[in-house]
Order: C-alpha cells, then sequence, then structure tokens
C-alpha cells in the first residue's frame, strides 16, 4: 500500500523545522495565571512530544522568558490603556524572537501567556515573511474574542483586548516605547484577516468589524 501524499508547504523550507517561543507574561490583563502555562507546558512534555511524537526539529532557547528586567519602575495609563510601556517593551522583545526563527524559515510556535503577545507573534512573522518572500501573511484568529478594541474603544483599557487593532493599523501611536516601534513590514492587512468562533464582541468591535469588511465566523455559524 502506497503511503498518502503529503501537502507541500509553500511558505516553508521544511515542514518539520519549528522554533519555540515561551513567554510568561500576564501583564496585558490583570489576572495571574495565564504567566506559567508555558512553563506547564513544558514540564508536561510538549517538545518531547513535538520532537518524537511528530519528528519535529524543534529549536528551542530552552527559557521561560518574563521579561521582568523590562518592567518600567513608572508606567501610567495612556490613550486610556493599562501598563502601556511594558506591554509594548515586551512585545516588541517576542516580535525580535519570532522573527529571529521565522527568517530562518521555521514554523513558530509562541507559548503564552495572556494575549497582548500576539502582537509580538504576528509582527515578527509578517516581517519575516516579507523580507523572505516579498509576501504579505494572512492570518486565521481563533477566538471567542476579536481582540480588535482601539484603545479609545475599550472599556477596560487591558491592552489583551487591542492586539488586533495594532497590527491592523486599525491602533497607532507615534511613542516609540508605547508601540511606537511597529512599522508597515510588521502589519497585516484587514483583507487577510478572518475570525472564527467569536462569541463575546464588544460593541466597538463589531463597528470596526463593519466599517473594514473583516470576515468573521461566529460560534453560531460553526453550531449550524
Amino acid at each position: 500500500m502506497s503511503a498518502a501524499p503529503q501537502i507541500q508547504p509553500k511558505f516553508l523550507p521544511d515542514r518539520h523545522d519549528v522554533g519555540i517561543v515561551a513567554v510568561g507574561f500576564s501583564g496585558g490583563q490583570p489576572k495571574a495565571g495565564v504567566d506559567a502555562a508555558p512553563m506547564a507546558l513544558i514540564e508536561a512534555g510538549l517538545v518531547q512530544q513535538l520532537e518524537e511524537d511528530l519528528g519535529l526539529n524543534v529549536t528551542f532557547d530552552g527559557q521561560v522568558h518574563s521579561y521582568s528586567e523590562l518592567l518600567p519602575a513608572d508606567d501610567p495609563p495612556h490613550r486610556n490603556m493599562k501598563r502601556p510601556r511594558f506591554v509594548s517593551a515586551v512585545t516588541q522583545q517576542v516580535s525580535d524572537q519570532v522573527y529571529q526563527h521565522a527568517k530562518e524559515g521555521r514554523l513558530v510556535l509562541t507559548l503564552g501567556g495572556d494575549h497582548s503577545i500576539g502582537i509580538g507573534t504576528v509582527s515578527g512573522t509578517a516581517r519575516a515573511i516579507r523580507e523572505r518572500l516579498g509576501r504579505e501573511i494572512a492570518v486565521i484568529w481563533v477566538d471567542a474574542h476579536a481582540d480588535l478594541n482601539t484603545p479609545e474603544t475599550s472599556e477596560s483599557g487591558n491592552i489583551h483586548g487591542m492586539p488586533v487593532a495594532f497590527l491592523t493599523g486599525l491602533a497607532t501611536e507615534k511613542q516609540k516605547d508605547i508601540f511606537g516601534w511597529l512599522e508597515p513590514h510588521h502589519l497585516l492587512s484587514t483583507k487577510k484577516l478572518v475570525y472564527i468562533g467569536l462569541r463575546d464582541i464588544d460593541k466597538g468591535e463589531k463597528v470596526l468589524l463593519r466599517q473594514h469588511g473583516i470576515k468573521a465566523f461566529s460560534m453560531h455559524d460553526i453550531d449550524r
């Protein structure tokens, strides 16, 4: 019996090469606990399973990065954002780490952490793909929440609800230490974004989804 044909990846030199970035960070929201997730996954044998069970070539520095050294002495709210300088500094570091893997052609697996780190994951990948292949990335965002609030539409000010707004340029900031480091090569087009699994969308997010024609499939769509 012949083996089933395997789909060859278009954008990865070798589909077996994976880079892991572990980020034990919870600063994008107020609840402790999510920062412990990367270590829990690693201690449960995730890396070994990827290597031994799936036969992947894993590149991992063996560290869960908390970036506590980046915590500023003073980090007052800015444009309604809570801990903006800390979250910006951490996501910039994550972006650089992801970029280093992605530019070498590895599929990057980021372990978090609250969802503010998505700013780093997507921006680092977008930059690498533009440089390596001259193309834009597309993103399938599987989540109950759209994470599309701008600082002005957010009711909580928690940045874990804003990553897609910054990644698509719907939210911008000139201050370098508050997401001003995001440049065009880091960004994602709203035309190359689709949501799956939405069930809890804020009012401001609904307006942005409609205004920009962003494709979205709710849990109702999935359950039908």
